[in-house]
């Protein structure tokens, strides 16, 4: 099986296309997306702890914070890489998210720049199981490094 990076985010649209970006660029992964922190939760108590490879949380989710939740995924599987994306937080969730292993990566994302730092992430992790695929399409030279990858929903 496929080790797991697990995707947390209440737009689901939004992490849909982080989905679609792992399955292109780092195929040897299997992203498990989610939309809630209580879904998250369910996942991870599904999941054999060592074929979790890697996080990646929204600050602002319905029911529970971001933080939190990386608080409880620290308590299952405290070795994982952890990443809390948030276009919202304080200088304070910042470094609360520091402080327990957290990169903090603020929306707008580049989702080249997004997927260099999770393919950089694993790399570190793991080094013997490093990331070895070629570039995806989303980190080909020719494409665009200006599309910046942000989901704002226009309210209805």
């Amino acid at each position: 099986m496929k080790p797991v990076i697990l995707l947390v985010d209440d737009e689901e649209e939004f992490i849909q296309l982080l989905r679609d970006a792992i399955d292109l660029s780092l195929p040897r992964y299997r992203a498990v997306i989610c939309t809630s922190a209580e879904q998250a939760q369910q996942q991870l108590a599904s999941l054999d702890p060592r074929d979790l490879a890697l996080v990646c949380v929204d600050q602002r989710l319905r029911g529970q914070s971001g933080l939190t939740l990386l608080s409880h995924v620290r308590q299952q599987c405290p070795r994982v890489p952890a990443v809390l994306f948030t276009g919202q937080a304080t200088p304070r969730e910042g470094a609360q998210a520091r402080a327990i292993g957290a990169r903090v990566l603020w929306k707008p994302l580049r989702l080249s720049a997004w997927v260099h730092e999770i393919r950089s992430m694993l790399t570190q992790a793991h080094p013997e199981g490093a990331p070895t695929e070629s570039r995806g399409l989303l980190e080909h030279p020719s494409a665009p490094d200006s599309l910046p990858l942000s989901w704002r929903p226009y309210p209805t």
